[in-house]
């Protein structure tokens, strides 16, 4: 993906993009991770997937519960994703005839019914995004029929003009490069919105405005995270962030 133009925060703490000759000024476009950005990853969504995760990785790859729970982070770490489905795939590749490893049929395993009585708290001002101009997407780590099952169960799949998130034919995720590439934007504008800091270098890289929205409202950003923009409190602040 091409470089947009070089961002950066004027005095009044809105994101302004330099011009380039040729280039789509006009209407910005957004892009909103969906896992503690869009709803609170804190409430039992989690709690819920990990333990089929690890359930069926134990039964595939015949390691008991502890092990493959132990794996977890090691394998992220190793193979460089935060999904950790991808990263046990990645892992067994090789295997993969051996342990009959298939991406949607795990996904069908650990996201099955999952929504059945599930209490899910969307985050601050998501009401908000719906008003603001421009095309808007979601780049999600989850698998893509979850982040679709997920804005429908909160009520706001209509608002996006797309959906991005793994499949088997893109078993990778962010903070890799090639997962900001599959999303189609055409503005030099583009608002990248994530509550994980380590996610936004690439779209700073990019020339991105990059706007971080931590779940925990203790952290204010730091002089070190220079790939930032803007730190929000609540999604509706984006609708005066950009100049």
């Amino acid at each position: 993906m091409r470089k947009s133009p070089r961002t950066q925060v004027d005095k009044f703490g809105r994101i302004v993009y330099d011009a380039r000759p040729g280039g789509n000024m006009k209407q910005p476009e957004w892009i909103f991770d969906l896992d503690g950005t869009l709803y609170a990853s804190q409430n039992d969504v989690w709690g819920r997937l990990f333990p089929r995760i690890v359930r069926y990785f134990s039964k595939k790859i015949c390691k008991t519960e502890a092990e493959v729970s132990a794996e977890c982070d090691v394998l992220k770490l190793k193979h460089g994703t935060h999904q950790t489905i991808v990263a046990f795939m990645r892992e067994y590749e090789i295997e993969f005839n051996e342990y009959g490893l298939d991406f949607d049929m795990i996904v069908h395993y650990v996201y099955d019914g999952i929504f059945s009585g599930l209490c899910v708290e969307p985050r601050l001002g998501l009401e908000t995004i719906a008003n603001l101009p421009g095309r808007k997407w979601v780049l999600s780590n989850s698998p893509e029929t979850f982040v679709h099952d997920m804005l429908v169960h909160l009520g706001v799949r209509d608002v996006f003009n797309g959906i991005f998130g793994a499949r088997s034919d893109a078993l990778y995720a962010k903070p890799e490069a090639r997962s900001y590439d599959r999303v189609p934007v055409e503005s030099d504008r583009v608002i990248f919105i994530d509550d994980g800091d380590i996610n936004l270098h690439m779209p700073a890289y990019y020339g991105w405005g990059t706007v971080w929205f931590p779940e925990d409202e203790t952290l204010e950003l730091q002089p070190n995270q220079t790939h930032v923009h803007k730190r929000i409190h609540s999604l509706s602040e984006l609708s005066t962030i950009i100049s």
